[in-house]
């Protein structure tokens, strides 16, 4: 098997197997919810659950041991997804999620652990192909299938990279959600270099502290600011839960995935997402107002010094150059 089609073995399991078995009514918990408690901690970069804990614990809010899986169940889609939206590279390249999810099927079926240089899912030919195949739909849409009236949204198909793939997947995204200007391209440039302090990636609030450390100092956890634009406070979450579909008010941690990351900054920015004003009120054909066009972001904070770099990628993105 092609490392392609061992992913697409491994979403056939999730979506055939192991979700499913999410919707099991019993209020005994087993095996089963160990593993998903520590694929989720993990996929959320949590420590792993205490020994005298229960599964979910400390994961989700109260309720039956029904009620968690159902959470549960909503961050698996979001998982699943993800190794969707990873097929979409090509050639297709093994990420820390393909690791995550070859360590959960092995739990779930209890499968020996593979040895730290092999590849994820070696050993799972036999498993996977007595799967039947499932479609894989990198599109997400704003509403389910059945009941969806409204246009469907699509994100990028960016799953990260150096600093200069992202530069010019920003652009590209631009011009995708009608940022045509370079003037707007240079401010949203500057903003992510300014956001991300200069590694382009997508990061959390204080990315040099820990997890614990934002859990007791930001009063607005775990809500706190993630991806290229740092997205904070729980009712941006959910603007964007519900324009996507995802649910990122219970998975706040998939504002990181570039792709996701990559469509709030550039959408955010257009339509007023974040402050209430969009880039085009302060940047367009009749005028470039680098300074004010920080209050789409966060009022006026180090509005000079994203301006002057906004100038700069003004300069670099008319001679082509986005090194």
């Amino acid at each position: 098997m092609s490392a392609s089609e061992k992913r697409k073995g491994a979403i056939a399991y999730l979506s055939l197997v192991a979700i499913p078995a999410l919707e099991r009514s019993t209020d005994d918990y087993d095996d089963q919810d160990k593993a998903w408690d520590a694929y989720i901690r993990e996929w959320r970069k949590l420590p792993k659950r205490p020994r005298l804990r229960k599964p979910y614990e400390g994961l989700f809010g109260k309720g039956t041991a029904v009620d968690l899986r159902q959470q549960a169940k909503a961050v698996a889609e979001a998982i699943k997804n993800h190794l969707a939206s990873l097929q979409m590279t090509s050639p297709v390249i093994y990420t820390e999620s393909d690791y995550q999810t070859d360590s959960f099927i092995r739990q779930f079926e209890k499968l020996d652990s593979i040895s730290p240089d092999s590849e994820p899912y070696e050993g799972m030919e036999s498993l996977f192909a007595k799967l039947p195949p499932v479609s894989i739909d990198t599109t997400l849409t704003t509403k389910p299938q059945a009941q969806q009236k409204q246009a469907r949204i699509t994100l990028p198909a960016f799953n990260g990279g150096n600093a200069i793939a992202t530069r010019q997947a920003i652009i590209k995204e631009c011009e995708r959600q009608g940022l045509v200007l370079p003037t707007q391209h240079a401010y949203i440039l500057a903003t992510v270099q300014h956001e991300t302090a200069d590694t382009w990636q997508p990061v959390r609030e204080a990315f040099w502290k820990n997890e614990e450390w934002r859990s007791r100092n930001l009063w607005y956890y775990p809500y706190y600011g993630r991806g290229y634009v740092q997205i904070t406070h729980k009712e941006n979450y959910a603007k964007y839960e519900k324009i996507l579909g995802l649910p990122l008010v219970e998975q706040p941690d998939l504002v990181m995935r570039p792709d996701i990351a990559l469509f709030i900054l550039v959408h955010g920015s257009k339509h007023g997402i974040f402050t209430g004003v969009g880039i085009e009120q302060y940047i367009h054909r009749s005028l470039t107002d680098y300074i004010n066009a920080r209050r789409v972001i966060n009022g006026t904070d180090r509005a000079s010094h994203i301006a002057a770099l906004a100038e700069a990628w003004y300069g670099k993105i008319i001679v082509k150059r986005l090194s």
